[in-house]
């Protein structure tokens, strides 16, 4: 459905198939460059179309104009699936790229998993996110 363009470093939808769009929690288009869930609708298959389909994915629309020369919408960023997130003490989502970018900065650490049992992995939020 979309697919990272060398030139512009983004996402382009593939708007010839479907039409993609990144929701807030009230149903309503995010504001460029703010995270929101991924919902579809194929524009291809007629006989079992899927309309607003929530897939379960979270990514960050994008606001700039392509610079490759292609007229296809930009997606800036994919976050990640829903159920991989965490949740803060305020129980708002922490993608699981934030973990993972400081996880990946661990010398000597070459595997790892994160399960969180509690609303907060308090260890790493505290010391990582104050």
């Amino acid at each position: 459905m979309a697919w990272v363009c060398p030139i512009c470093e983004e996402y382009h939808i593939d708007e010839d198939s479907v039409i993609l769009e990144v929701l807030d929690k009230n149903n309503k288009p995010v504001k460029h460059g703010q995270m929101g869930k991924v919902v579809v609708t194929g524009i291809v298959n007629y006989l079992i179309p899927n309309i607003l389909y929530d897939l379960g994915d979270y990514a960050i629309d994008s606001k700039r104009k392509p610079k490759c020369g292609r007229l296809l919408t930009l997606m800036r960023e994919v976050i990640g699936r829903e159920n991989d997130f965490l949740l803060n003490e305020k129980r708002n989502k922490v993608p699981p790229c934030k973990i993972i970018d400081i996880l990946d900065k661990i010398e000597d650490l070459a595997i790892f998993q994160v399960i969180q049992k509690n609303v907060v992995v308090h260890y790493l939020f505290k010391k990582f996110f104050g």
